[in-house]
């Protein structure tokens, strides 16, 4: 009985120890990500500062008021260092995100509510929005992701996002969480106004079954802000939780579920990721998912050549 105590709590001290000491994507030097994570300090204060009041939608679908001073954003990181304090039993974490090109701050990520017994972990991120629909989102997926399951070895990720960010619902499913409730009213933002929350979540298994998939930008044009067709088909998945065909020739209105709405979802989805706008001309020609990859790609290499 005592060797089995014993075993438990080295392999607890054990996880935590990762946790203390191992950064999210630190063990992957060749990858093409165009991003990598350090711990959050107040040497990142100017950054952090700089794109959290850089334009008002940063806060579109967070509960707290906008930072307006360096005062505020210095208060905000200095609470998310208060609450790590210690290693053992800690429950959150949180790193910043930095663009490998020149080391800027361009956001943060965090786990949190660590429960060891449980094998189960929350995340939140959020990046500047000028890097919105580049890509970066999946980039910082993939390597907490990988983080949770292959390094943490935790058996449950879960988390909740407003039920009206679309396109956030959109990558989530896409990348393969599955939907585990609708809350009500849940969520209040800092005008006083309620919002439903989206209740998601994967399981090790499920991790392990979908780690293939691709979910960064397309490096072959040599440019990042280009948008590849696999990240086109990250946001068709996500519009149904069953099992359609991903081919040219299959008909959208053949996707589960598939009415007008869903029609708007896509729309506005692909626009706030690709960072583009899609013309009714072009919506009219998106009868199958062949049309919606290379109206979506093409509007991308349009974009960026103006």
């Amino acid at each position: 009985m005592i060797s089995i105590e014993n075993n438990m709590t080295q392999e607890m001290q054990k996880f935590y120890s990762k946790l203390e000491e191992i950064i999210p994507g630190s063990d992957n030097s060749n990858s093409e990500s165009t991003i990598y994570l350090t711990r959050v300090s107040m040497d990142g204060l100017g950054d952090f500062h700089e794109y959290s009041t850089s334009d008002p939608k940063f806060y579109k679908y967070l509960e707290y008021e906008p930072f307006s001073t360096l005062d505020d954003s210095k208060d905000y990181l200095e609470r998310l260092l208060a609450i790590e304090e210690g290693v053992e039993n800690r429950t959150n974490i949180s790193w910043f995100i930095r663009l490998k090109e020149n080391d800027k701050v361009i956001g943060t990520a965090r786990l949190v509510n660590i429960d060891y017994h449980r094998q189960s972990v929350s995340w939140g991120y959020g990046i500047s929005p000028k890097l919105w629909g580049k890509g970066v989102v999946f980039e910082i997926q993939k390597i907490l992701a990988e983080y949770i399951f292959e390094t943490l070895l935790l058996n449950r990720l879960h988390g909740v996002a407003r039920i009206d960010n679309l396109l956030t619902v959109s990558t989530l499913k896409a990348f393969g969480f599955k939907e585990e409730g609708v809350q009500r009213e849940a969520m209040r933002d800092f005008n006083g106004v309620y919002y439903n929350t989206w209740l998601y979540s994967m399981i090790k298994n499920e991790y392990f079954s979908t780690k293939d998939l691709d979910v960064t930008t397309s490096k072959e044009s040599g440019n990042k802000n280009i948008v590849s067709s696999a990240e086109v088909d990250l946001v068709i998945k996500g519009l149904s939780q069953d099992e359609f065909e991903m081919n040219d020739e299959f008909l959208l209105q053949d996707i589960p579920g598939w009415d007008s709405l869903v029609q708007m979802q896509l729309i506005s989805s692909l626009e706030e990721m690709c960072n583009i706008e899609i013309s009714m001309k072009d919506i009219l020609s998106m009868a199958t998912i062949g049309a919606v990859r290379e109206v979506v790609v093409n509007s991308s290499i349009s974009s960026e050549i103006c």
